[in-house]
């Protein structure tokens, strides 16, 4: 037995199919909708729309009015009106009480799922303390926070290698520039001087860079020097060549990267931090649980598939991805 909804529209959206929403016993069916006209259907022409009409859903009516109050207020029109109609199917259903029935299968679904969780959640605790490997695994995904090597906050100049340009022209030009900075250890000052020297069309690029470990990855600093974030990743034949440097205001000799020839610049040295493994293990443990857990629920429904053909509703993966289990 349907809900006998009328929806009619008097409108067409420039440029843009308009998706009607109707509601029946079993869920809601999407019906394409690009017409300047009526829906002409038996099923949802129950009663005229009076003249300043251009949508109805039951006895709900979206008026002209209303529409240019929404206009005004510079709003999307077909938003809107989607929205209009989804509130006002819903509020049909739920006062036919038809939601009542949908809801109590979604406390159930949400009841059984979390059932599992709890029970993968005892089995992983039992199971015990997260391991060195899994702690590790973790720590390399938080690595800025728990386990972040020295770095190297310097500035460069570097000679690109054009295309179809000989590499050893832009070598000599670096060498030359290299000559010319030497000794200079304010950044600025080293910056002005390289981009001041006569590059003869080659491209030379001057400039300060985030601090950088050894392996290329980067630490955005705040506005009094303090690290704060992972930045982007560097290349790490030039990360090496930069960690090298021991003291501040050292330079580097020409160095070769993908991008072409560098002289580097030490500003200063970010220290290392690393917090103990045992430190690290008791902060990761909930969310080693949780991955554990979610492994054996994954688990649990790859054998259910294997025992008899089974669909697994969407809502139950949200529902384990969205829930957290305590102990």
């Amino acid at each position: 037995m349907k809900i006998q909804f009328q929806i009619r529209f008097r409108f067409q959206p420039r440029h843009r199919k308009f998706v009607a929403i109707v509601a029946c016993c079993g869920g809601l069916t999407f019906l394409p909708v690009c017409n300047s006209r009526p829906i002409d259907s038996q099923e949802f022409t129950r009663r005229p729309l009076e003249n300043d009409v251009v949508a109805a859903v039951g006895q709900r009516s979206l008026t002209r009015d209303q529409l240019q109050a929404v206009a005004r207020r510079g709003l999307d029109l077909v938003e809107f009106t989607r929205g209009w109609v989804v509130d006002a199917l819903f509020a049909e259903a739920a006062r036919k009480g038809l939601l009542e029935a949908a809801r109590i299968r979604q406390t159930e679904r949400s009841v059984l799922a979390r059932a599992l969780l709890e029970l993968s959640y005892s089995r992983v605790i039992a199971d015990g303390v997260p391991t060195d490997a899994e702690v590790e695994k973790v720590t390399a995904e938080r690595w800025f926070t728990v386990d972040r090597p020295s770095a190297a906050k310097t500035t460069h100049f570097v000679v690109r290698i054009a295309k179809g340009q000989s590499p050893a022209l832009a070598q000599i030009l670096a060498r030359k520039i290299a000559t010319t900075v030497q000794g200079i250890t304010d950044p600025d000052a080293f910056i002005a001087a390289a981009k001041a020297f006569p590059a003869n069309g080659a491209e030379v690029v001057a400039e300060s860079l985030p601090p950088m470990t050894r392996d290329g990855r980067s630490i955005q600093l705040d506005k009094i020097g303090e690290p704060v974030a992972e930045g982007p990743r560097f290349d790490e034949s030039f990360a090496r060549a930069a960690n090298s440097l021991e003291s501040e205001g050292a330079q580097s000799g020409v160095v070769r990267s993908p991008f072409g020839y560098h002289v580097i610049l030490l500003e200063r040295k970010v220290d290392a931090k690393h917090v103990p493994i045992e430190e690290r293990r008791v902060t990761f443990a909930p969310e080693i649980y949780a991955r554990r857990a979610r492994q054996l629920t994954e688990r649990f429904v790859e054998e259910g598939k294997k025992l008899r053909p089974v669909q697994v509703e969407p809502s139950l993966h949200e529902t384990i991805v969205k829930s957290q289990v305590l102990p």
